[in-house]
């Protein structure tokens, strides 16, 4: 968590540099000439929303929230869906909101409509 607020502060502070775990690199900065003949080195700062949304990042990882988590916490299985809305008819409807998790197997394209399985 620490290395990731570092990180976050490094790309705030110095945002010329490659602040990530797999490479210190510099980023190639912009060069102009300027009158004299030799060249001068430009860098790009960060814009103003980018460095809003990292202070927010980092604002989260202070408060220990996980930011990127990989689990998804599903409420009911499709096999008690099928249970309990198998005699719906076309028409009925149903307030219940539950948190189901499945996989695209295969996309069908039908002129405009996309149907997915």
């Amino acid at each position: 968590m620490k290395d990731a607020e570092n990180n976050i502060d490094n790309n705030i502070n110095n945002p010329g540099k490659a602040q990530d775990s797999n490479t210190t690199e510099e980023v190639c900065p912009k060069e102009l000439p300027d009158d004299s003949g030799y060249y001068v080195q430009e860098e790009e700062a960060l814009s103003e929303p980018l460095k809003i949304k990292l202070e927010k990042i980092k604002a989260l990882l202070k408060s220990g929230a996980q930011l990127y988590s990989g689990g998804f916490k599903k409420n009911i299985n499709i096999e008690d869906i099928k249970k309990r809305y198998g005699d719906f008819k076309p028409g009925d409807k149903s307030d219940d909101v539950y948190r189901i998790a499945g996989r695209v197997m295969l996309f069908r394209v039908h002129g405009k409509a996309t149907f997915c399985d």
